[in-house]
Order: C-alpha cells, then structure tokens, then sequence
C-alpha cells in the first residue's frame, strides 16, 4: 500500500499566512498540517509515501527530509500549479509513476484523528471514500449514497446549483483508497486524457463521478463522524482546527 499526498496547491484561500508558508506547514497545536497526515500514514504502518508538490516545492522537500529521514518519499512537481486544479496534478502523478500496489490518496488540506485511516483500511472493499453526512458550513464535493452505502452519484460544487438538496447529501473528506486494478485500467487513462485534452483546472472527483455514472466502478462509503476532521481552506477555519484538535488547550484558545 502507498499513499499519495496532494500538496501542489497555492493556498490563495488562506492568504496572507501563506504568503512565505506552505499551507501544510502550518500548524494545528504543535505539529504542521503535514507532519499530522505523515504521522498518521506510519501508524497504520504506511511508509511508502508520495508528495504531489508545486508552490514551495523546496520548503516540503526539506520539511520531510528533516523530519522523516527514514522515510523514502518519492515527489512529482506541478510547474503548472497556479493555472491548474488538482485533476491536472493526479494526472503526472499518473504519468509519472507505474501503481503496482493499491493507493490511499490524501489531499492536504485535512485535519483528522488518526482512528480515520485505520477505518479506511479496515474496510473490506477495494475501492472506499470516506465521507460525513452533510452540515451546514461545509462546501465542495458531495455525494449521495445508495442504501447498501455505495456512492451513486457525484456532485462537485459547479453542479450544485439554485434548487440542489445538499442536507441530503454526504460530504467527502478527500480521502480515498483505490485499488492498483482501479487506477491502472479505470481511472488514469480517463483521467490523463480529460486532464491533458479538456479541462485541466477541475476537480479529479469529476471522473471517479463519470466512472460512476457509467455504471464502469463503483466506490463504497465509509461514513465518519464529523468530529473525527476538519477541513482546513481560510484562516478560520485553521482557528476551528486548533481548537479541536488540541483538547488540553481548549480554554486557552477560546
């Protein structure tokens, strides 16, 4: 099993603290948003580990040689990061490495327990994205689900529109586990060739959503409760972060 980080992002939305700092290089309590999601991939014994990088490519290269020096990291830049979105990203990834092993890809905007990827992993299906019902202040892709907890359909934010019923739906965390099949004879083609051809500033989630709608691979859920994570987009909600995440200094950030 190999995990990929997704971490080429500008960070506009969390301006000015990511003027001269990578967004994962912020810190939630004591520990950069990185070194959670790194930390949390070798409990649950993941130590091959992949960094989609691009803004501040040299600060995460040396954050990680630093801190993890055990760790073999393998690292693939996106020279194109400020005109491109994450679909574009994947797509080198893809082109650039061969998946002989199943894959959990993480974006790196996320704060969770590490409880999170010991239930992906435990889950018995092959390909699983984690998901939380829907509450209000969340944004970004959601999905809703058939009752044997299946994903039916995908809904990024362009396709949310006036009329959509979102309290009905499950947010995804952004957090996968993929099958080495699924990536190598389902989603890379499809999704190189919509990177590269079509649209190169969407989300990656658009394609697993047409694989879906094409009955071609279905993805099962993993509901997790919502206070297991958090998002990290803007300022405030790294604020929400530091507040959940760090329990013995609750009273003294609020």
């Amino acid at each position: 099993m190999k995990a990929l980080i997704l971490a080429a992002g500008y960070g506009n939305r969390m301006k000015p603290l990511t003027n001269n700092c990578h967004k994962t290089l912020l810190k939630i309590g004591d520990k950069t948003i990185l070194g959670r999601i790194i930390d949390s991939l070798i409990s649950n014994d993941i130590r091959e580990i992949i960094i989609a990088t691009g803004y501040l490519d040299e600060d995460i290269r040396e954050f990680c040689s630093l801190q993890y020096p055990e760790i073999k990291f393998e690292y693939v830049y996106n020279d194109k990061f400020k005109t491109t979105n994450n679909i574009y990203t994947l797509a080198l990834v893809f082109e650039t490495i061969h998946f002989a092993e199943d894959l959990i890809l993480i974006e790196s905007d996320l704060i969770y327990d590490e409880l999170v990827i010991d239930r992906l992993l435990k889950n018995p299906n092959k390909n699983v994205a984690l998901v939380s019902k829907y509450t209000p202040g969340l944004d970004g892709t959601v999905v809703s689900l058939s009752s044997s907890k299946q994903i039916n359909s995908v809904y990024p934010p362009h396709l949310q529109n006036e009329g959509f019923d979102i309290l009905t739906k499950y947010k995804t965390l952004n957090i996968y586990k993929f099958s080495k099949d699924y990536i190598n004879n389902d989603l890379k083609n499809l999704l190189v060739y919509y990177a590269k051809t079509i649209d190169d500033n969407c989300y990656y989630e658009l394609i697993v959503g047409l694989l879906i709608y094409m009955q071609k691979k279905y993805i099962s859920a993993e509901i997790i409760d919502r206070d297991l994570w958090e998002e990290v987009d803007d300022p405030n909600d790294l604020r929400i972060a530091n507040f959940r995440f760090n329990p013995n200094k609750k009273l003294e950030i609020l």
